[in-house]
């Protein structure tokens, strides 16, 4: 309410509250030696007492003018100031070379954040995600992400910068230079110089703004960035707006045209899924923060999701592994593409057969979508023509009887398999083919456990959670 006015004393170690009303001292706080930087939250209910010799904070509560809590920070603290939550209090140690970041409700020092030489003034931004501290010794100005604790920018100044002070609209810091006699003017949104203003001899003060903020509003337009398809999705790629509005971002959504098909994310870029493959689209991207959502950005480059090239694996040997077996193919279908392409596994075994594949182990699960293996692609093989009885041409014969330890001949983990032309015995006690999930499953033209000499020898086919036709 700015009735009262609270003034570190250095050399008496104490605080003076001055009621604004009637301009007279109402109250003197004992607090640490020499107490230098003061801020009051705003709620007006603390105010925080930086003690430059005492290497702490005294917190006074402003109704009963007394010290209820002091807060151990870094070496010879200076500077202290609120975020506009007063949930956080930034206290500059000028010998540490470091800010500590104090949590006001239990009083404790959070994290401490390395900034550059002898930090001496802070200020928080009215949004509260950036604070800015002074660095007298090396001659800038350290910005740190209040979120993260970070510092995300280093702004070279003038020489012996002592107080700074950010506008209530949060756009632009100013920088006393002791030295210099002058005051740097940064401009909050690029982090550089804009201005360098002559004042008097040895500028120190930590100064502050009259005035009320601005009302917060929705964020600016980010800046797009670029679009890449995938399959079936695309990934945006943006730079945040230049202003948040006066309230923090809370997310971003990318919206496609065609179709208005919608991604969103905290931060970082945009994956939109739902696409069509072969369409192309164009995406913007819009800020969003508690009071709504900002204009949209230009639109992105244009993309065409597609989906992955099949994969085609042909069988050349009856070898239990290695290139051209077989189970190299079902490897080979299972990686590729992550599951992204449909998967083909023809044969073409060199003559003369029999074509007897004897795995050692058991084979991989296959495990990925749309799978195909088709014995019938074997050259002298023919699928049965007939509307009743038999004249098909089986020529791929899995055999397991040497398979240890003992399992299916084939197992199935994936939607839409289809299985066709072979023969699968000898997988004694175990299914021939297995079908532990998925849905789709076509099992098609098959002896499973026997052939035209052999008696059935295992089960035809074993159900799990999966479907079959």
């Amino acid at each position: 309410a700015g009735t009262r006015a609270y003034v570190a004393n250095n050399v008496s170690n104490n605080v003076s509250v001055i009621d604004t009303t009637t301009n007279t001292v109402v109250a003197t706080v004992a607090v640490g030696n020499f107490p230098f930087g003061v801020a009051v939250n705003p709620a007006g209910t603390r105010a925080y007492v930086a003690n430059f010799s005492s290497n702490n904070v005294s917190v006074i509560d402003t109704a009963t003018n007394t010290v209820f809590a002091t807060v151990a920070v870094g070496t010879n603290p200076r500077g202290v100031a609120l975020d506009p939550a007063g949930t956080r209090a930034y206290v500059a140690n000028f010998i540490s070379n470091n800010v500590s970041v104090v949590d006001t409700t239990t009083n404790a020092v959070i994290t401490t954040v390395v900034v550059g030489a002898t930090p001496d003034g802070v200020a928080v931004n009215p949004a509260g995600t950036r604070a800015y501290v002074a660095n007298s010794g090396s001659n800038n100005v350290s910005v740190i992400d209040t979120a993260s604790n970070i510092v995300v920018a280093t702004v070279a100044v003038g020489s012996g910068p002592r107080g700074v002070a950010v506008n209530p609209a949060g756009t632009r810091a100013y920088v006393a230079n002791q030295v210099s006699g002058n005051v740097s003017v940064i401009d909050t949104a690029t982090n550089i110089v804009i201005a360098t203003v002559a004042v008097g001899t040895n500028p120190f003060a930590f100064g502050l703004f009259i005035g009320t903020p601005p009302a917060p509003t929705v964020p600016g337009a980010p800046t797009i960035g670029t679009a890449t398809a995938g399959n079936g999705n695309a990934t945006v790629s943006y730079t945040p707006p230049a202003s948040d509005g006066g309230s923090p971002i809370t997310s971003y959504t990318a919206t496609s045209n065609p179709g208005g098909i919608t991604g969103s994310a905290t931060g970082g870029p945009i994956v939109v899924t739902g696409l069509t493959n072969g369409t192309p689209y164009t995406f913007t991207v819009t800020a969003t923060n508690a009071i709504g959502t900002g204009p949209a950005s230009a639109a992105s480059n244009s993309v065409t999701p597609t989906a992955p090239p099949p994969i085609i694996s042909i069988v050349t040997n009856v070898n239990d592994s290695g290139p051209g077996s077989l189970r190299q193919a079902i490897t080979d279908a299972n990686a590729g593409g992550a599951c992204a392409s449909t998967a083909t596994i023809n044969f073409n075994i060199a003559s003369p057969g029999p074509y007897i594949i004897s795995p050692n182990s058991p084979l991989p699960t296959i495990s990925c979508h749309d799978t195909n293996i088709d014995g019938y692609s074997q050259p002298g093989a023919s699928a049965n023509t007939l509307g009743s009885g038999n004249n098909a041409s089986i020529v791929i014969t899995l055999n397991g009887a040497i398979m240890t330890p003992p399992a299916a001949g084939l197992t199935i983990n994936g939607d839409n398999v289809r299985v066709a032309g072979l023969a699968i015995k000898k997988f004694i006690g175990q299914p021939g083919i297995l079908i532990s999930s998925g849905a789709g499953t076509k099992i098609e033209g098959n002896f499973i456990g026997t052939d035209a000499n052999d008696a059935l020898e295992a089960f035809a086919v074993g159900l799990g959670p999966g479907s079959f036709t």
